[in-house]
């Protein structure tokens, strides 16, 4: 795994680093960015952004990144593979790059592995509910932010871990069902306080269609519930 650093042009990023690790049978690049503050006595905690199929390279998290960094988290992303800086070819599958990936992102410099984060977005998270079990296996996530949610009442009940539903008013997919329903049946199971957001005007991507920005309301519940789930500043 072989890792290099330079700056980046969020102000607040302290600093970045390029990481190139294997995924299943292709090369894959990707990086992970530091908050521009001390690191905390146990590190980090980590945001770990699992792309969706329409992603075409880390770059188009940029937003994301920030989000995660205002909250006192470090942030992993990566291109997949054909995207980016990372290969391309027939044999492997997206699956077990995204394994990998998650792996490689909790062994980075800095980092509390108790305290990790998934990021899913929209089919992300179909993937991450159909590989749950692998991805607890190299450790348990904190918590799960479920984007544009895609996984019903039943499947969200196999991610054993608090998660925040984020869903668009304008989203292709119910809202009541996806973010409000699915709360509220994985809290009746688990007791993880599941909690959820619609956003107003926004589409499944969480743009308001109205000035075409990532929802502002949106931002601000992701990085409160961030902040509150790990609490950053008391683990320096």
């Amino acid at each position: 795994m072989a890792v290099q650093s330079f700056e980046f042009d969020i102000p607040t990023v302290g600093i970045s680093h390029e990481v190139i690790f294997a995924g299943d049978d292709v090369r894959l690049a990707g990086q992970i960015d530091y908050p521009n503050k001390p690191v905390p006595l146990n590190g980090y905690p980590l945001l770990f952004i699992l792309p969706n199929a329409c992603c075409t390279g880390r770059y188009g998290f940029n937003h994301h990144v920030q989000m995660g960094i205002q909250a006192g988290f470090a942030v992993f992303r990566w291109d997949k593979r054909g995207t980016g800086r990372s290969g391309s070819g027939g044999r492997g599958q997206a699956e077990q790059d995204a394994i990998n990936a998650y792996q490689v992102a909790i062994q980075q410099a800095d980092i509390d592995p108790n305290h990790v984060v998934i990021w899913t977005q929209t089919d992300a998270s179909l993937l991450l509910g159909e590989n749950y079990n692998q991805f607890k296996s190299i450790q348990q996530p904190k918590g799960v932010i479920l984007a544009g949610n895609m996984l019903d009442e039943t499947e969200i009940l196999d991610l054993d871990t608090r998660i925040f539903c984020v869903t668009g008013e304008r989203d292709w997919n119910i809202a009541s069902r996806y973010a409000v329903k699915t709360t509220l049946t994985h809290n009746e199971t688990h007791h993880f306080n599941a909690d959820s957001y619609v956003a107003r005007f926004a589409d499944r991507k969480l743009i308001d269609t109205r000035n075409k920005m990532f929802h502002a309301g949106a931002e601000a519940t992701i990085q409160d519930w961030l902040y509150s789930l790990c609490q950053p500043s008391t683990l320096t």
